[in-house]
């Protein structure tokens, strides 16, 4: 997990998304991996189903990570949700004005 702690240089990436054009699209096919090794900071994904999100969320738990869905809990069926280290997860979720449904 990476150790970024400064909102302002945070490597940020979302799939399909586009109210964040900050943001650049994954460049492999699991950039949750790549988030677990440290090579991105947050990964912001609003699809897919539970089945998907389950394990990941999970292991970037169990790595020191954090993870919110869409109505601010950390449940897998929302359709996906903020994954990022703990240290930025606050700061992004208020940057990001996350969750989208309180």
């Amino acid at each position: 997990m990476s150790t970024t702690a400064s909102p302002e240089s945070t490597v940020l990436v979302a799939l399909d998304n586009d109210r964040l054009p900050s943001a650049r699209p994954p460049s492999s096919p699991l950039p949750l991996i790549e988030l677990v090794h440290g090579e991105i900071d947050a990964f912001l994904v609003e699809r897919y189903h539970k089945w998907d999100h389950a394990p990941w969320i999970l292991i970037v738990e169990e790595d020191g990570g954090r993870f919110t869905d869409p109505a601010g809990g950390n449940l897998g069926d929302q359709g996906g949700g903020l994954y990022s280290n703990a240290g930025l997860h606050d700061h992004l979720l208020s940057a990001l004005r996350y969750p989208l449904h309180p």
